[in-house]
């Protein structure tokens, strides 16, 4: 899948008062909501402007809160992302290894301390042929739900204003070649008022493959990131809240393992032999945030 930017966040300037075009704030530091809908080049633009600042970012302290089903379960991790492609998820509990996925410019893959065990992988240019692939989690989706990359500026957007709230709609291409539709929303009141809320990827008809709220903002060295984020996946009954502490950005200095995919599991080719089997009751599909070939 073609990634040509993912979704740009409000920085501190934004929170302070700084910010200009459509969205400003009055003296008071509250935000000021478009008195008219503004242009989606206007939106893209000042989206873009505030994320251009940050390259790396960085977490030592992530707590995952999960629920898949009538299952919950509890984990700590490290988590490191560095634009465009590299991320890299490492979950524990009790000094167990309870996963590790990640994704660099060639590939992406996913191991789990539970089940057969395996590592699955796939290279980006491939996924259309990793066919029923069931993913509890992608790497792009939480990397969406960061908010510190650029949308693409020749996309063709919709903006949609109401109930407080801007929607920045566009259609796009999944891997099989479905037809989807991304949505990025904005808040225009409350203590997030100018910065993105929520991510969502949906079918033409409505249904919805994966979404991220953003529920608070962290202001670290001059930036304004997110600190608590619930991803959900429907189709698979995941819902996945993360608090995102002990942040650094841009001092990330990554060495050739940081975002290499590790050599030590037994390894599965997805687009090779195929997909690993679904839980039982979960239906097995993926969906990559950004984009299709």
């Amino acid at each position: 899948m073609h990634r040509t930017g993912l979704v740009g966040m409000f920085l501190l300037t934004v929170a302070v008062g700084c910010a200009s075009g459509p969205f400003s704030r009055p003296g008071n530091g509250r935000m000021a909501a478009p008195a008219t809908t503004p242009r989606a080049e206007q939106v893209v633009a000042h989206l873009n402007q505030q994320c251009r600042g940050i390259q790396s970012l960085e977490f030592d302290r992530v707590s995952i809160q999960a629920k898949q089903g009538v299952q919950t379960f509890g984990v700590n991790g490290l988590m490191a992302y560095q634009k465009p492609r590299n991320f890299r998820l490492m979950a524990s509990a009790l000094n167990t290894t309870y996963a590790d996925v990640g994704s660099n410019d060639r590939e992406f893959w996913f191991w789990f301390n539970e089940g057969d065990k395996l590592q699955y992988y796939c290279a980006h240019d491939d996924l259309p042929h990793a066919r029923g692939l069931a993913l509890p989690i992608h790497p792009d989706w939480v990397a969406e739900a960061l908010c510190i990359q650029e949308l693409d500026p020749a996309e063709q957007y919709q903006v949609r204003m109401g109930n407080q709230r801007l929607e920045l709609v566009s259609e796009t291409t999944g891997p099989q070649g479905q037809k989807l539709q991304r949505i990025t929303t904005v808040a225009l009141s409350g203590p997030n008022g100018g910065r993105i809320i929520a991510h969502q990827l949906r079918t033409t008809d409505g249904s919805e493959i994966w979404s991220a709220d953003v529920t608070e903002y962290q202001n670290v060295g001059g930036f304004a990131i997110p600190r608590k984020i619930t991803l959900r996946c429907p189709s698979q009954r995941l819902e996945m809240q993360f608090k995102l502490d002990g942040a650094r950005i841009n001092s990330l200095v990554p060495t050739p393992q940081t975002f290499a995919r590790p050599n030590n599991y037994q390894s599965v080719n997805l687009a090779r032999v195929g997909p690993p089997a679904a839980p039982s009751g979960t239906p097995q599909s993926i969906q990559r945030v950004r984009g299709g070939e």
